[in-house]
């Protein structure tokens, strides 16, 4: 499963998945060493809390290069500790006192939007979607904003270098020296061999040097004044050990956070945005707010790749939604499930393909077995769910909300179809067919 239109693509992945699983049940053994299930009674007991233990499959953390940032931490008690020296930055709480920056980096967003009005020139969604949760989490990791929205174009930005990071990542799981590799080449060749390359490589090296600069500023005491808590300089005051706060590790830290912060919310706005009839159904009501948001992340699967847990000492039950099937998956088993699969499943989400809100309509007025945000996956569930989740939901909602109320109708498809909107390609992110040029708008200028 690579991202390259000659191999096999995300869609056709899926397919075979779901060809196996006709004929086979659903579990099924997709490598000597690792099951899939397609089963939503099973998300509960592979996702879990962190009363009980899930570690992180190696050979699949290898695609984010050294064991130092959360998301490539293996082991469940050193995953906790470096998450919980996060999660108070991203609370409700902290995420609330985060306001005005959200605020005022979508109002940013829309009047950048506004002086396309008119011009025949469309709008690439995800692009300016994606520099508005990047300035928002650059701000607030490193108290110095990437102020990508100063461009009128979008641009820059790092959604090519976010994407190629993504993309790279079943090379580097079956060849995990190839990132030192790439590292110790000078950027001007790698970017000479490749150049979505070189700007995933400029991206990591500008990380580390944002490091080293609050690393520098603790030392001198000479922090620059900002409005809000900073992630970064917080850190290195926190109760960490101090091997947990060098350079590299950081580093890491910061790459997966500021990755992680911003396309896939980008891109899930963006899909929101697709349907036309989503800009009336947004307006009247809150719940019918919610639900496009909800019905927004659903078609957008958050990671388009399966996500392994493995149970190191106890087994895993398994209880087939139809209770046909029961049994026991031993300790120290890689075991994933695939968002696209639960999302794209008929008998929980009827036309599943289709844009369709009104079915998350009252959702959290359901008693609990017949709630659908128990099968939503875009964040994950359970003690490796997003560490962003509050800050994702809050750019969500009023990004989403500023653009259609700013501009309504006046925005319409810009040469897009449903194949610009639809997961083709699994690059851990999803990605649409090769050659897509995105969500694209033109903007009506005000009567």
């Amino acid at each position: 499963m690579v991202c390259k239109d000659s191999h096999l693509s995300a869609e056709g992945f899926i397919a075979l998945l779901t060809s196996l699983y006709v004929l086979s049940g659903p579990i099924i053994r997709i490598s000597p060493h690792e099951l899939h299930v397609n089963d939503p009674s099973f998300i509960s007991e592979l996702y879990v809390g962190g009363g009980k233990q899930r570690d992180k499959y190696w050979f699949s953390a290898e695609q984010f290069g050294p064991p130092g940032s959360v998301l490539s931490t293996v082991p469940h008690d050193l995953h906790r500790a470096r998450r919980g020296a996060l999660n108070r930055f991203f609370s409700k709480v902290s995420v609330v006192k985060l306001e005005p920056l959200v605020v005022a980096t979508v109002q940013k967003l829309c009047a950048q939007i506004d002086n396309y009005a008119g011009i025949g020139k469309p709008v690439e969604l995800a692009a300016a979607f994606s520099c508005m949760t990047t300035d928002i989490v650059t701000d607030y990791a490193f108290g110095k904003s990437y102020h990508f929205l100063n461009s009128p174009t979008f641009a820059p930005n790092l959604r090519s270098a976010i994407l190629k990071g993504g993309a790279m990542g079943p090379l580097v799981k079956q060849f995990p020296w190839f990132l030192r590799l790439v590292k110790a080449i000078p950027v001007s060749v790698v970017s000479w061999m490749d150049s979505e390359m070189g700007l995933f490589m400029t991206f990591m090296n500008s990380i580390t040097a944002q490091i080293v600069d609050i690393m520098k500023e603790e030392r001198d005491e000479k922090r620059q004044k900002v409005p809000h808590a900073t992630v970064f300089h917080e850190l290195l005051h926190g109760d960490l050990p101090e091997e947990e706060k060098g350079v590299e590790r950081l580093s890491l830290e910061g790459q997966l956070l500021i990755a992680a912060a911003t396309e896939t919310t980008a891109w899930s706005i963006s899909l929101s945005y697709y349907t036309p009839s989503s800009q009336l159904r947004l307006m009247p009501t809150t719940a019918l707010h919610t639900a496009v948001i909800s019905e927004g992340l659903r078609l957008s699967h958050g990671v388009s790749s399966r996500l392994q847990r493995i149970s190191p000492h106890t087994p895993l039950h398994f209880k087939s939604s139809d209770g046909k099937t029961e049994s026991y998956i031993p300790p120290g088993t890689p075991v994933g499930m695939t968002s696209v699969l639960i999302h794209q499943n008929p008998d929980i989400f009827p036309d599943p393909l289709a844009f369709v809100p009104e079915r998350w309509i009252n959702d959290k007025d359901r008693k609990d077995e017949d709630r659908l945000d128990r099968y939503l996956l875009s964040f994950s569930k359970g003690s490796r769910q997003c560490l962003g989740i509050n800050l994702a939901y809050a750019e969500l909602y009023t990004g989403l909300a500023a653009v259609v109320r700013t501009f309504g109708n006046r925005m319409e498809l810009f040469e897009t179809t449903r194949e610009d909107a639809e997961v083709k390609r699994d690059c851990f992110l999803p990605r649409a067919k090769v050659g897509s040029k995105g969500i694209r708008v033109l903007v009506r200028e005000a009567v």
